[in-house]
Order: structure tokens, then sequence, then C-alpha cells
């Protein structure tokens, strides 16, 4: 019985090798897709995974994984949360048909599944003025950065308007500016970050978010 077991696993050691590399590139590749925020590095993980069986997954477990994020995230597990009070009234999905125009029904379900992947309430009192093209929409944003008293949020993909923000940071205004870290267009990055020593020198800050907030069509 032994050394039918014995030739069993000699003749099918190959078998168990594949099956056991199979499965190290399943979990590499998921775990790719699902942690990396960069597109681009997710693709060439899963790619170099699965052109290089085995050593793919194992270097992927040693280099691939970031962890100090890991190590965050495990600290971060059992820290209470705190939620600042709304300072509106919290409105339920079920509420929007009082507050938009008809036929808007569908946005009773959009407003329940945003509600349940960002667990913040939707609330009442917010407004928004659709402007098309840069014709409507640079005059309206200098309009708000010039009578701005306490806080100017700024999020674009091509930095503009550094003196305003400037002369808005001069008078007292918290200026927060978010930019992408990455440009799909160098001329772009270039050109955004000639500026940001200028913006910070006059007290406003810069956050830069991972793509895909670029300059690319869809």
């Amino acid at each position: 019985m032994t050394t039918g077991i014995t030739d069993l696993l000699r003749d099918g050691w190959h078998i168990v090798a594949i099956g056991v590399g199979l499965l190290l590139s399943v979990l590499a590749t998921g775990h790719a897709v699902l942690n990396k925020r960069d597109s681009g590095a997710a693709i060439a993980w899963v790619g170099f995974v699965w052109l290089a069986p085995w050593v793919g997954a194992f270097i992927y477990f040693i280099f691939g994984i970031n962890r100090i994020r890991h190590k965050a995230a495990v600290l971060r597990r059992n820290l209470d949360r705190y939620r600042a009070e709304a300072a509106q009234p919290e409105c339920l999905p079920e509420e929007l048909q009082r507050h938009l125009p008809g036929h808007q029904g569908h946005l009773m379900m959009l407003a329940r599944v945003v509600g349940g992947v960002v667990g913040r309430p939707l609330l009442t009192g917010n407004r928004i003025d659709p402007l098309v093209n840069g014709d409507q929409t640079y005059p309206a944003m200098l309009e708000a950065i010039r009578h701005a008293r306490q806080t100017v949020s700024f999020v674009t993909y091509i930095f503009a308007l550094a003196s305003t923000l400037n002369l808005a940071a001069m008078r007292g205004v918290q200026v927060d500016i978010l930019l992408s870290a990455r440009s799909n267009l160098s001329f772009v990055m270039w050109a955004s970050r000639a500026m940001w020593s200028q913006v910070l020198r006059h007290g406003c800050r810069i956050w830069l978010t991972p793509p895909p907030l670029t300059t690319q069509n869809s």
C-alpha cells in the first residue's frame, strides 16, 4: 500500500505542482486586482504572475503587497470610528420625489446604492448649477473664489487660477487644492507642478489623488 502511494506521488508530482502554481497565481491575481489602486500596476503584476508561474506569484507576495498599508488597516480595524453630527437632517431615498421634478424615480435606487457604498447620509439643501464649457465655468469659478470667506475646495485635473487662489489665501481663506498625482499628458503635469511652489508659498494646501483623475478622453 505504501509503495503504491509512493509511486502515485512520484508519477503525479507534476500535476500537484501545476495545481499549486495555478492556485498561487489565482490568489496573487485576485489580490492585485482588488488592492492595487494604479490600474497599470495591477495589469503589470497580473501579466507577470501568469507569464512566470510560481516565480511570478512568489515575487508578488514578497514585493507586490504593500506591507505598510496592510499593517495600518490591521491597526485601524478595532478603532472606534468617529462621525460628526450632520448639519442638515438626513433625506431618505424614499423622500426624493418631494425634492425632484417628475420622472426622476430612478434616482431613488441610485441614492440607495450610493448611500450604502459611501456610508454617509443624503442631505437636503444642496444645489447644482450646470455650467456648459469654459465660457460659463471660469467666470463662475472666479466669482466663487473671490467671494469665499472661509474655505475654498478646488478639484481639477488641469491646475489653473493660481493667482486668484493665492489672493484668497492671503485674505485668510483656507484653500485646499485636489490634483491628480499623475497625468497621462506630460506637459499638463509639468505646467501644474510649475505653479505648486507659488501657491504653497501663499498658504494654499495641495492634495494629490491617484489616477484615474486624468485628461484622458473616455
